[in-house]
């Protein structure tokens, strides 16, 4: 190293390496922070705050006893507004009788987008991204495989207001037409209830 004019040692050379690094990695959240759309962190606070728990009725409910009444979801806000994390379950008379689905919807700060990745009791897998398509709306498209790897599209509008979660259902075909399939209305349930 001395040929080069400095006679420290390879230990200081890795120190500072190191606390340029720290720096950087301290300094990063701060920035990316500032770099989430406000209506990423709309969304992530409508979905999490007041315990993050949402009910729908069963419009399809039948009289099996493992046949929900309603729907329920829980949403948790994490890293730091970068992320959620929620399940889908159901309810029979108040009582949980399976969880369907598992989610992970965070941004994405290579590619600037919100994404959503599900995972299903069953084995299905799905991922697609979620866009704002004006105030309190959005549209969700997303690539679903079975167990089996069959894969199939759908789709989700929603709409976000007060303590009211609006969402309809859409089959996509292979052309990218959207065809409703259903919707549902999600209550906030709030911790005193």
């Amino acid at each position: 190293m001395s040929e080069i004019g400095y006679s420290g040692s390879m230990t200081t050379i890795r120190q500072l390496i190191a606390l340029t690094v720290l720096c950087i990695a301290v300094a990063a959240p701060a920035l990316a922070q500032d770099e989430l759309p406000s209506w990423w962190q709309d969304h992530v606070y409508f979905m999490s705050h007041e315990g993050g728990t949402w009910r729908a009725a069963n419009r399809d409910v039948t009289e099996d006893p493992r046949s929900p009444d309603h729907f329920e979801m829980v949403w948790t806000r994490v890293n730091d507004g970068y992320g959620l994390r929620g399940r889908l379950y159901g309810l029979r008379d108040g009582e949980n009788v399976g969880e369907y689905w598992t989610f992970a919807e965070f941004w994405h700060p290579g590619e600037a987008r919100a994404i959503l990745e599900q995972w299903s009791a069953r084995g299905a897998y799905g991922i697609g991204e979620l866009g704002s398509v004006g105030e309190h709306r959005y549209e969700l498209a997303q690539t679903f495989w079975t167990r089996a790897g069959q894969a199939s599209q759908s789709g989700h509008r929603t709409f976000e207001d007060g303590d009211t979660y609006n969402t309809d259902t859409f089959a996509i075909d292979g052309d990218g037409n959207w065809e409703q399939s259903g919707g549902l209305v999600w209550t906030r349930v709030t911790p005193s209830q």
